[in-house]
């Protein structure tokens, strides 16, 4: 073979093989091709229902299925306070009723002894707006906006129930008033009296007097009857006497006798009024008696206006103190540096703890002229048990009567009086000393 037909041969050679893997490549594709083609048509097979089904199903279990694929499940959200952390679940709003005096806090975690907002008493309507993962309702902010504890709310609305305490009297009615079968305003009204009308009273509850027939009628409306003085005049120039009867200015006059209402109480007492003996502090509080009070306000209406003003112009806040400067370095107690200090606190700022808010009431009470004091010792707590607290007594005719300013703010921000007044037998279980 000459070197021509060798070159001609290697080429066929050559070019022999280069078809074979041609080939071999081309078929390889083929193969891959088939499988992609194969995985991609048994995919979107499998995504498909089956006709026979489709065929079988009724519109309703079509628009469930529909439905089924459409729903979102919303997550509870988390929330958090520093490190503590929560999570919520919105509810329909619903109203609950406490069951005992409990907390209302601003965090759902009952370890926390600074989060409390306010105590609510049994029988406190609240309406709830979220559930907690820890035991806890959340309120809205109509009126009590915070957390709640399960274990103290209930569906069931509480009876109405009050304390009714014996005592006669007779008062005359300023306007004209309802008669109600129960001592509340919302209660069913089943009579009247008419101004300037006479009533014998048997007993009292509250802010109500209740009457020979058995209704109640609000006590703010009824004061007692004006009394009559008879003067002689006698003349230089005749033996003669005469008498005349003059009618006084009608007036509300302290009765000589305690009634056992709260009015009967307060106004049948002695006054002594006297300074806290510190100057800023009476400065501040006649400030406040200006605007509180009013020509010819008995006792009982001072002290409920002192009362009053503390509740509705104090929030709770611990600390809260102006300088101690001209009040030496006054330590807790029934002392009078430590009490004008603590009231002038109170008033000046508009906030305090029990302590501060004890200390306004009894300076107040000093200067209207009743003996006051501050006591130390703890209150029920709404978790069970008790904590420390301070509050005030006032003694009257060697009976002591409890005032305590700063659970009644907690219990419903003023205007319920269920620590106005009341015997240690009248808020039994409440305080130890």
């Amino acid at each position: 073979m000459d070197h021509k037909q060798e070159k001609v041969t290697v080429a066929k050679v050559i070019h022999r093989w280069n078809l074979r893997v041609v080939s071999a490549v081309t078929a390889s594709l083929l193969v891959a091709a088939g499988i992609c083609a194969w995985a991609v048509v048994d995919a979107q097979s499998s995504q498909q229902p089956d006709q026979t089904h489709v065929a079988a199903q009724t519109p309703e279990e079509e628009t469930s299925s529909q439905t089924q694929q459409q729903e979102v499940v919303e997550p509870a959200e988390t929330e958090s306070s520093g490190e503590f952390t929560w999570t919520e679940e919105e509810i329909e709003a619903k109203t609950l009723y406490v069951t005992e005096t409990v907390r209302l806090r601003s965090t759902p975690n009952f370890e926390d002894d600074t989060n409390t907002i306010k105590c609510l008493d049994a029988g406190t309507a609240v309406t709830v707006i979220a559930t907690t993962d820890l035991g806890y309702y959340k309120c809205d902010e109509t009126m009590w906006f915070g957390y709640l504890s399960m274990d103290y709310l209930t569906e069931d609305a509480p009876a109405f129930s009050w304390t009714e305490v014996p005592g006669t009297a007779v008062k005359v009615a300023t306007d004209t008033v309802n008669k109600r079968s129960e001592p509340r305003t919302s209660a069913e009204v089943v009579g009247q009296v008419e101004n300037g009308q006479r009533v014998n009273v048997v007993a009292s509850a509250e802010n109500f007097y209740k009457l020979e027939d058995g209704s109640w009628v609000y006590a703010p409306y009824f004061t007692d009857p004006v009394s009559t003085a008879t003067s002689s005049q006698s003349s230089s120039t005749s033996s003669a006497t005469s008498s005349s009867t003059q009618t006084s200015t009608p007036s509300y006059s302290a009765p000589v006798v305690n009634d056992g209402t709260v009015q009967g109480i307060l106004n049948s007492a002695p006054l002594n009024p006297r300074s806290t003996g510190y100057a800023a502090t009476d400065a501040k509080i006649q400030e406040i008696f200006n605007q509180i009070f009013t020509s010819g306000m008995s006792t009982y209406d001072k002290v409920k206006a002192c009362y009053d003003y503390i509740i509705y112009n104090t929030s709770y806040a611990r600390g809260a103190y102006v300088s101690s400067a001209g009040f030496g370095s006054p330590s807790e107690g029934n002392n009078d540096a430590y009490i004008a200090w603590g009231a002038l606190s109170c008033l000046t700022l508009g906030k305090g703890s029990c302590n501060t808010y004890s200390c306004a009431f009894i300076a107040m009470m000093k200067m209207i002229g009743l003996d006051a004091a501050y006591v130390s010792g703890s209150t029920h707590a709404s978790g069970g048990g008790y904590v420390g607290h301070n509050w005030v007594e006032v003694y009257i005719g060697g009976q002591t009567y409890v005032f305590d300013p700063q659970v009644e703010d907690n219990i419903s921000g003023g205007g319920t009086y269920q620590r106005f007044c009341k015997t240690y037998a009248q808020v039994s279980g409440k305080y130890i000393k």
